[in-house]
């Protein structure tokens, strides 16, 4: 299970918070227009952009400080890069 516990990222004057829970086995999609801010969600679920407050948690486990390449989850890049 995914769980945003009050996040908040801040890039410059854009801010975003999230506050949800993902049930294992869910299926969502996040959408919204350009700039809406749901790459930088994704980045920061990965681990690429750290929150200005708040917890990422996965299966009750707080995994907001942990590296990237050490969290149970990745991100897919539409572009051909590779991580």
């Amino acid at each position: 299970m995914l769980h945003l516990d009050k996040l908040l990222l801040s890039l410059g004057d854009f801010h975003l918070s999230a506050d949800l829970t993902i049930a294992p086995q869910s299926r969502v999609a996040v959408i919204g227009p350009s700039g809406a801010g749901k790459s930088t969600l994704l980045s920061a679920i990965a681990g690429f952009l750290p929150p200005a407050s708040g917890r990422i948690l996965w299966e009750g486990r707080d995994i907001t400080q942990t590296a990237p390449g050490a969290r149970p989850l990745s991100i897919l890049f539409q572009d051909q890069n590779l991580f």
